[in-house]
């Protein structure tokens, strides 16, 4: 029996801390987590970067890759090698063609 009379003696005590105790947690919870409404513009805000981000990935899913750019680059560079030699060629019958025009004006009809 002494133990309750012990709580009965100092219950308005105990009561007041815990009541203070409860309400300080309350507060601590309040600042640690957010509340419904920024939550729930937070969501909205998310849900839009969503569906931009997939009209995004709509936009660039037909454009090439990495790989697809190093294989055009390798065939530029072949075509760029091809037109080198055909200027070449093409030089040399300009060439052949100057000097067949020159013997053929040269030469007595």
């Amino acid at each position: 029996m002494e133990n309750f009379d012990w709580i009965r003696q100092w219950w308005n005590v105990l009561t007041t801390i815990g009541v203070v105790a409860l309400g300080i947690g309350m507060m601590w919870l309040r600042s640690a987590f957010t509340p419904k409404t920024d939550h729930d513009a937070l969501k909205v805000k998310v849900d839009g970067l969503d569906v931009k981000l997939q009209a995004v990935d709509v936009a660039i899913s037909h454009l090439p890759s990495k790989d697809s750019f190093h294989q055009m680059a390798l065939a530029i560079a072949k075509i760029e090698a091809n037109f080198s030699g055909l200027e070449k060629q093409i030089t040399a019958v300009g060439d052949v063609a100057r000097r067949v025009e020159g013997y053929l004006l040269e030469r007595p009809q």
